[in-house]
């Protein structure tokens, strides 16, 4: 069904096809979402808020650009509404909580941790751990497999800032990376 029938049918109160949308968005919702909170149970709860905006806002959806990018853009920005308002919470959190600690009773040592988790969960955990506007940068080029141009409409960035964004948050990746493991180990 194109975009533009499946919004006249939601648009005139069909239920089903909402569910035909949500369910051919929520892994796109949910990666931005978990990727930018990095908490399951607030990621869950901001994925139906960011449905709950779409299906408030669907008549005004101007279809200048893709609808999935148009529901990025709204999990996108519920994100960064939601990181804004609990800022005083974040600043006491640990934000090395899923890094491996090594102290003098519990040392793991790389080559014991890089045998626990693949190479691909060390990377994905080094994401999660990145500031939050080179991660959300990252998994949208990488993980959801958009384009500048759909990026700087999902963020508001000019695409010049989104490259130098996704350059810096890549840099970032390989600083932390070479700086914590050899480069044999990763």
């Amino acid at each position: 069904m194109q975009e533009a029938q499946l919004i006249k049918k939601i648009l005139s109160g069909d239920q089903e096809s909402f569910r035909t949308l949500v369910d051919e968005n929520k892994n796109l919702v949910a990666s931005i979402v978990y990727r930018i909170v990095k908490n399951y149970d607030d990621s869950q709860d901001l994925c139906q808020e960011v449905f709950l905006k779409v299906y408030q806002n669907l008549a005004s959806f101007q279809q200048k650009s893709k609808l999935s990018t148009w529901i990025a853009r709204i999990a996108y920005n519920t994100c960064f509404n939601y990181l804004e308002r609990k800022r005083p919470e974040r600043l006491n959190e640990d934000s090395s909580a899923d890094a491996f600690i090594a102290d003098e009773n519990n040392f793991t040592s790389p080559e014991q941790y890089l045998q626990q988790n693949s190479t691909a969960e060390l990377i994905q955990r080094e994401i999660l751990n990145m500031p939050v506007k080179y991660r959300a940068i990252l998994t949208l080029y990488h993980f959801n497999s958009m384009n500048y141009q759909e990026i700087s409409h999902i963020t508001g960035l000019p695409e010049g800032t989104v490259k130098s964004h996704l350059f810096r948050g890549r840099q970032y990746l390989k600083d932390k990376l070479l700086s914590q493991y050899r480069l044999e180990e990763i």
